[in-house]
């Protein structure tokens, strides 16, 4: 394919990527789908609705005998996506004899306490302790259902999810014995760790692969703005393939985030295996984005330093590598991008997602889960930008009427858990960007609250099933976390049969 032949440029991207014809799924069983009776208002006796909460269940590892149950604590998004993206909790329940329920995070998937309605007014009881201590009473519920009153709850949660599954053994240690917290970025979600971190880290991924990627992401903003000030606005939604043009300076933000999420998704979900996990994925989609960079933006990473590289060359590996991310995700059929529809700018500048999700973690973000993000094109290679409080306070107050809460949290949340908590497992991948938000040491007692640290994984790649394209670093985190849940599991049995 001819780089600078635009019209062609979708097309070459799909040569690019006959890698992604691997099956995605995860080689997870199939379950049934039951609804709870959920309460509103966990903390107003007097507000008696109710709202239909999902959840799933698999009992094909399940012996009663072994009185176990795994519990997925939901996160922001459609219950069945989680669960289709947690084959290990699949793998090990044999193991446990595991009876395995997911349930789906209040206001996400099919979880609508108001039906459609998304207003401010309606999601007011979307609250990280309305949330968990859904959990819990679902969790005691369930207890009973299934006969299993002095069950063993492991609680599994990725991501966000795992800051849930953390804050359920947090506060209600009685229902949830131990908890299993990968890729939880709690450190970050307090806003205690740098503005910075995140996007530097994002950087380092693609620097890891090669050093001269970072710099053809750079000098591609740089040709964006240039010609922005030159009023060159169809030349950029030329170049970028816009089914609309832009046409001024709050457009071009827009475009210059779109891109960004582009190259912080394939980040994140930077799998040695296709996977369809916030979006469909070639294998080590960071090197594939890479690849591209380097193919569109110069003949070689040396050429491209010594000759200061053509800026329009720049541009079009920007607009390539940075599409590669939402074409894929569209079985790598669009004509054009629609960067409106592919991305929701929100309160969240990693990304809110889409539809009515992106609304309920928008609103999310703009009361408990606040934190500050930067990018400085110095130690991340996209364009100076602050999200600060102020910025934030002013979104939220423009959106929804309410201001973020940015001290709360800490109390009810402490970064010091070991205090207050115990048998808490935090992994963390190094190829994932949130892992700088995360906890790499122990908060604590490291017997107590033990940290596992895949120096070759990607965001949450333990919860996710196995495969033979698995770094040996990653298999290895999976046993250990298997080898702490059984000795914790043979204590808490102990102490149970005491009582």
């Amino acid at each position: 394919c001819n780089k600078m032949m635009s019209a062609l440029s979708l097309l070459c991207t799909t040569l690019l990527l006959l890698n992604i014809s691997a099956v995605f799924a995860q080689n997870t069983p199939p379950y049934s789908t039951h609804y709870y009776t959920q309460t509103l208002d966990h903390f107003n006796p007097q507000d008696l609705r109710t709202f239909q909460q999902r959840y799933l269940v698999y009992d094909g590892a399940f012996d009663a005998s072994k009185n176990v149950i795994f519990f997925y604590a939901g996160n922001e998004g459609a219950v069945d996506n989680f669960y289709n993206n947690t084959g290990f909790m699949f793998d090990i329940a044999p193991q446990f004899g595991a009876l395995i329920l997911f349930a789906e995070h209040r206001y996400y998937g099919e979880t609508h306490p108001f039906g459609d309605d998304f207003s401010a007014a309606a999601m007011r009881y979307l609250t990280l302790e309305n949330a968990i201590a859904d959990y819990a009473v679902f969790m005691t519920d369930m207890k009973a259902k299934f006969n299993l009153a002095n069950a063993t709850v492991i609680v599994f949660g990725g991501s966000y999810g795992g800051i849930l599954a953390a804050l359920c053994r947090i506060h209600y240690p009685a229902v949830f014995d131990m908890a299993l917290a990968a890729s939880a970025p709690i450190p970050q979600t307090l806003n205690s760790v740098s503005a910075t971190i995140f996007f530097e880290l994002v950087t380092g991924d693609y620097e890891h692969v090669d050093a001269s990627c970072p710099d053809i992401v750079r000098a591609g903003y740089q040709q964006m703005i240039d010609l922005a000030a030159a009023d060159q606005y169809q030349d950029i939604s030329k170049t970028f393939q816009l089914c609309s043009d832009i046409k001024d300076a709050d457009d071009l933000l827009y475009l210059q985030e779109w891109a960004r999420n582009g190259f912080l998704m394939m980040a994140m979900v930077d799998y040695p295996y296709a996977a369809n996990f916030m979006g469909s994925l070639p294998a080590n989609p960071v090197n594939v984005s890479c690849d591209v960079l380097l193919k569109y933006g110069a003949e070689d990473a040396m050429t491209a330093l010594a000759s200061n590289m053509a800026a329009e060359d720049a541009m079009t590996a920007l607009a390539m590598a940075a599409g590669l991310f939402y074409n894929a995700s569209y079985s790598n059929e669009l004509s054009c991008f629609n960067i409106t529809e592919e991305f929701i700018e929100c309160a969240d500048q990693t990304g809110c997602g889409l539809g009515t999700d992106a609304t309920a973690w928008d609103y999310q973000m703009c009361t408990q889960i606040v934190y500050a993000m930067q990018t400085n094109n110095v130690t991340d290679m996209f364009p100076p930008f602050l999200w600060s409080n102020q910025n934030l306070t002013e979104y939220c107050k423009r959106t929804y009427n309410v201001t973020p809460d940015f001290s709360f949290m800490k109390i009810w949340f402490p970064l010091d858990l070991g205090e207050i908590t115990s048998r808490i497992i935090f992994s963390n991948g190094l190829l994932d960007p949130w892992h700088g938000g995360g906890y790499l040491q122990s908060p604590g007692d490291p017997e107590l609250l033990p940290v596992v640290i895949l120096p070759s994984g990607a965001h949450h790649l333990d919860l996710r099933g196995k495969n033979e394209a698995d770094p040996a670093d990653v298999t290895q985190a999976r046993e250990k976390e298997v080898q702490i849940l059984k000795g914790w599991l043979a204590q808490v049995q102990q102490e149970k049969q005491q009582v």
